[in-house]
């Protein structure tokens, strides 16, 4: 009987154990996709405060007066995060690559924004990427100011598995991001997908909804005439601090 109270005992105390590390780990994904949606939700505003600042849309990639490729959008828009904006105090006329670059690519920028990007556990690792491509909001050709965007455009997306460096040019195409989701569901990979729209709400989107049905959200003509409720029998979480 002792032993059986014993256990009988060690059942409870792994059975309470057990629950602590669910909701422990409950919790911290909450609290990853909270923070993950309200940096989607600054890096948005940032985009439009730069747009309206110099009156047109952000270059997916700064470039020289040559052409010559210089940095992602990421960087540039980092002092549009507060307002006023803080002076310029690093340099904006060097590649990425550049040993000048180093203190930046390393420890990012005064602002906190830097956090936005990467996170502890990626280095300095993009975590948000723009949508580019002909006709999406990062269309080189258009550069269309953020203010006309349509509130259904998918302005921003998660990293869909690219980590590039933060301040590398490189980000995800309409055609990529929607082969990338195919991959994953034919080779069965559970994937998530979080999607910043124009007007800052937030959604995370399981990686089974239909390549078609997204696509209408990555271009800005089809984005103008769709009904994002289309999208919501794939939500997995949305943050309703947000999104409201």
């Amino acid at each position: 009987m002792k032993q059986l109270k014993i256990i009988v005992l060690g059942g409870s105390v792994l059975a309470g154990v057990i629950l602590l590390v669910i909701l422990w780990w409950q919790a911290a994904r909450e609290e990853w996709r909270c923070s993950t949606a309200i940096n989607f939700d600054r890096l948005l505003l940032a985009l439009n405060n730069y747009s309206t600042h110099y009156d047109r849309g952000v270059p997916a990639i700064i470039t020289n007066d040559r052409g010559a490729p210089l940095y992602s959008w990421r960087y540039p828009v980092l002092r549009f995060d507060y307002n006023p904006f803080p002076p310029d105090q690093y340099p904006y006329d060097l590649a990425w690559t550049d040993e000048r670059m180093a203190v930046v690519a390393k420890s990012g920028h005064p602002s906190s924004m830097f956090r936005v990007y990467c996170c502890d556990s990626a280095g300095p690792a993009a975590q948000i990427l723009a949508v580019t491509g002909p006709g999406a909001a990062f269309d080189a050709e258009v550069q269309m100011p953020y203010e006309q965007y349509p509130d259904n455009l998918v302005v921003l997306v998660s990293d869909c598995g690219h980590r590039g460096h933060w301040l590398k040019p490189d980000d995800v195409t309409a055609e990529e991001l929607l082969e990338s989701l195919d991959e994953a569901y034919t080779a069965g990979r559970e994937t998530e997908l979080f999607i910043g729209f124009a007007d800052y709400h937030v959604w995370l989107l399981h990686g089974r909804i239909p390549a078609a049905k997204l696509a209408t959200f990555l271009n800005i003509k089809t984005a103008a005439g769709a009904n994002r409720e289309e999208l919501r029998p794939f939500i997995v979480w949305t943050d309703s601090r947000l999104d409201e």
